[in-house]
């Protein structure tokens, strides 16, 4: 189905438009600003949008010439979806496991509750439309250079946050029990956040757009998703760091194929991330 989109250039500005402002949307309502709006408006807000994307599908299923639209408009709705089902599901599922997010292994659990309840519905979603995995970045794609990228990725990102200056007074003997809760929020968010922003976009942008304008405009959408984040001292530096860092990860999955590499940069990165959101919700590094 992607070779058919290459026949097609025309248009291209209209659809990364209609990324930025639906990917916006999505982000801005399911994640950035969901806990400032009220119940029932954040859930007519997010059913509204899964009617707008699925009803601009409908409308363009017998134009051949809207393909990439069509493409754009069942990611969005397939991102919607499993946001939409993670913020309604994983409440009832904290009561059902009874897990505390008030200890590291509760807020672990729920980062990976969170994040199953959005990559199943999203791939179900795509696969019921007809992507494949590769169309995902979900494929081995260069093997070995995508376990390098990230494996060295990795080791970077775990390298800074052990000479954080935050980090530097903790005893190593309290770091050990965390690793399972490192490890599995890490992880889980990582590579549900490389699917959600990269899998599921970046190939339908860049078969129109151009690799250039996918990665750009992927990553302004995955900064806009953190505006709001509470584990920082100094949101912009953060949001800076963010969006650079989200444009390498954009280039490694284009330039091996693959989620793999993306996803061990992206989960060594959370590691400082998940140090300070213990740090942020009063959490005790012992507990």
């Amino acid at each position: 189905m992607l070779t058919e989109e290459r026949k097609s250039k025309d248009n291209w500005l209209l659809l990364v438009i209609l990324f930025l402002v639906g990917g916006s949307l999505v982000v801005l309502v399911s994640m950035t600003y969901d806990s400032l709006i009220p119940v029932r408006v954040s859930i007519a807000l997010r059913s509204s949008l899964i009617a707008l994307f699925f009803g601009m599908d409908y409308m363009l299923r017998n134009r051949s010439d809207a393909l990439p639209f069509r493409r754009m408009f069942q990611a969005l709705l397939a991102a919607t979806v499993g946001l939409f089902l993670s913020w309604y599901s994983s409440p009832h599922f904290q009561d059902w496991l009874g897990y505390s997010t008030n200890t590291p292994m509760g807020i672990a659990l729920a980062k990976l509750v969170s994040a199953v309840c959005i990559v199943v519905p999203v791939l179900l979603i795509t696969r019921y439309f007809g992507f494949k995995w590769t169309d995902l970045s979900l494929g081995t794609g260069r093997l070995r250079l995508t376990m390098i990228i990230g494996v060295i990725g990795f080791l970077s990102m775990v390298g800074l946050a052990i000479v954080h200056p935050s980090n530097q007074s903790v005893p190593l003997a309290q770091v050990v029990p965390l690793l399972p809760s490192i490890f599995i929020f890490i992880f889980a968010n990582a590579f549900m956040e490389e699917l959600l922003f990269r899998g599921l976009f970046l190939k339908q942008l860049e078969v129109v757009a151009g690799k250039g304008l996918a990665i750009l405009s992927t990553s302004l959408v995955f900064t806009a998703g953190h505006l709001t984040v509470t584990y920082t001292p100094d949101l912009l530096f953060f949001l800076g760091i963010l969006f650079v860092l989200a444009v390498i990860w954009a280039w490694v999955m284009q330039k091996t194929e693959s989620i793999i590499g993306p996803t061990l940069f992206h989960a060594g990165a959370d590691v400082i991330i998940v140090l300070g959101v213990f740090h942020s919700m009063g959490v005790s590094l012992g507990g």
